[in-house]
């Protein structure tokens, strides 16, 4: 199993880039929802802040991801 642990440092950056994503997301759905109508939809992108600023913060660390679609119509 200790090869699937993270150091201190990884592990801070991982942290730190979740939280960042979450504070993305809630302000972007403030926003759309000051700007919308109908902005619920909006609910079910929060992974997609999440991700995107692992993604981001993690280059440094070579971390790998892959893109994989949710659905049939989904990219």
């Amino acid at each position: 199993m200790d090869q699937y642990k993270f150091d201190v440092n990884h592990s801070k950056i991982i942290v730190d880039a979740i939280v960042e994503g979450y504070r993305d997301y809630i302000e972007h759905r403030k926003d759309r929802f000051k700007a919308m109508k109908i902005s619920s939809a909006f609910a079910w992108t929060k992974g997609n802040f999440i991700e995107s600023r692992l993604a981001e913060n993690c280059v440094d660390l070579n971390f790998s991801y892959k893109l994989a679609k949710a659905g049939l119509t989904w990219n």
